[in-house]
This record gives C-alpha cells, sequence and structure tokens, in this order.
C-alpha cells in the first residue's frame, strides 16, 4: 500500500522500500514463495508453500511514469490498484468526479500488454466504466460490496457487477464494516448477504474473497484472519452448498489467475 499525498518522487520511493522489505521477508520464510504467474502459484503449492502475489495499492507509486510499469514488471509485481482514495496521476478515486487521465489509458494498456492485473477498487465509477471500455483483458475488483445492500461510494452498483460477470472478471468481498452495512462491527451475516447479492447479479465464478485484512481499523466478529474458519463455517451454516463454498474461498480467484497470469 503507498499512502496518498505523496509527491511523485516520495510515492515512487516509498514503494521501492515496500518491495525491498517483501524480498527480505520472503528470504526467511521457507515455507512461502513469491509467484508471478499461474504457473509459479501451482509449484509453490506442490511443494507445500504459500503462494505469495506482490501487489501494489495506489497506482500514485509509479510517480506518473511509464518506465515504472516495466521496474515493477522486473520485481514480479502481479497487480496494480489504480487509485486509492485520492486523485494521482493515473484517475480519479471513488466518490470523485472524472475517470481515467490520459496517463491512465497509457498505463492500463501497458500493464495488459506485460501481463499485469489491474485493480480498479477505489477506482470512480467513471473510471470503471472507463476500464471496462478500453481494457482488453479481464480485470478485478479485489475489495469491494454491493452498493445495493449498502449505498457507500467503494462498493459496486449491480450494473458495475454484470459487466464484470460479463466480462470474466473477479470481484472480492470487503470484510470492513463500513462497506457491508450500518454495524460497527463486521458480522458474518452481513457478509453472507453481500455475497449472495454479487453472486446472484454476477455470477458465482466472478465472486471471491477480498477481504482488505491489511486496512481494516474496525472490529470483526470472527477476529483477524486467524478467525477464516468462522467465515467458512458462516457460510455453511448459511445455506452455502459445498461447490459454492470452494467457488467462493478459493477455486474462483484460482481460475481466474489461471486464465490471466
Amino acid at each position: 500500500f503507498v499512502p496518498d499525498g505523496l509527491t511523485p518522487a516520495e510515492g515512487n520511493a516509498y514503494y521501492r522500500r515496500f518491495q525491498a522489505s517483501f524480498v527480505r521477508q520472503l528470504s526467511v520464510r521457507a515455507d512461502a514463495a513469491q509467484c508471478r504467474t499461474a504457473e509459479d502459484i501451482r509449484r509453490a503449492w506442490a511443494e507445500g508453500k504459500t503462494a505469495a502475489i506482490l501487489t501494489v495499492e495506489n497506482g500514485a507509486a509509479l510517480g506518473g511514469d511509464l518506465d515504472e510499469i516495466d521496474r515493477l514488471a522486473r520485481d514480479g509485481v502481479g497487480m496494480l490498484t489504480l487509485t486509492w482514495n485520492y486523485p494521482n496521476e493515473l484517475g480519479a478515486p471513488n466518490g470523485q468526479a472524472g475517470g481515467l487521465t490520459e496517463t491512465g489509458f497509457a498505463f492500463l494498456a501497458e500493464m495488459e500488454g506485460l501481463g499485469m492485473l489491474a485493480d480498479v477498487s477505489h477506482l470512480s465509477d467513471q473510471g470503471f466504466w472507463d476500464v471496462c471500455r478500453a481494457a482488453r483483458r479481464p480485470f478485478l475488483v479485489s475489495h469491494s460490496n454491493a452498493r445495493a445492500l449498502w449505498p457507500h461510494r467503494r462498493n459496486l452498483t449491480d450494473e458495475m457487477l454484470r459487466a464484470l460477470g460479463d466480462r470474466g472478471c473477479l470481484v472480492g468481498a470487503n470484510f470492513y464494516a463500513g462497506f457491508l452495512g450500518p454495524g460497527a462491527t463486521s458480522q458474518p451475516a452481513d457478509l453472507l448477504r453481500h455475497l449472495r447479492h454479487m453472486i446472484q447479479v454476477a455470477g458465482l465464478e466472478t465472486v471471491a474473497l477480498g477481504s482488505d485484512f491489511d486496512c481494516i481499523d474496525t472490529p470483526l466478529a470472527w477476529g483477524d484472519a486467524g478467525g477464516m474458519d468462522q467465515v467458512v463455517q458462516a457460510l455453511d451454516q448459511g445455506g452455502f452448498s459445498p461447490r459454492e463454498i470452494d467457488a467462493i474461498c478459493w477455486e474462483n480467484a484460482w481460475k481466474f489467475f489461471q486464465r490471466t497470469l
């Protein structure tokens, strides 16, 4: 994650420090491996390792320099979230006017040429439709929910969800209470409500879990990432079939990566 409010040089420097930290962490973790392709993921799993895909949240990391896309690709970055909560060189964020900039369109094309996934979570509504019109490959919305159930600007309209399903994209449900409903604590029932709606509108094969654990600042009824088994139990108790649970929890994301990485 690269914070907003940095100069282009500062944003790029912040990314470089983060990437170096990622490499250092992997160097001391024998049970994890950096993966850039679906084959890398398959190999890591075969070796009993966790597959780690380096992703960047906020295109401000690029400082508006198209050459930096090549740098990220060489570093093994598999996905870039185009904006965060404030405008950057690539486009406007959620809740603000405007879409992709000319630079944003150029970066999207370059990313697709390098096989890097575009993530449109945090992008404005117009920016979402700009990507829909310009993208030649499937993209994803890594951590957003359904606006029809809770009218937050970070959530997706039904029209957006249908477009994602039609294009073979992926959407990961967000666990943040502020995107699920009026409660101050994230509850399994609220998460399941959004999952059901997104499946109904976009199709089962489009929906996954996006969590957003690194940015959630409100309590979760299941604690933290260590409580994910409680989410699986909630899905089971909420009437989701074993096939649906597998699809939501891992299979849809895996199939998406097989098609796109």
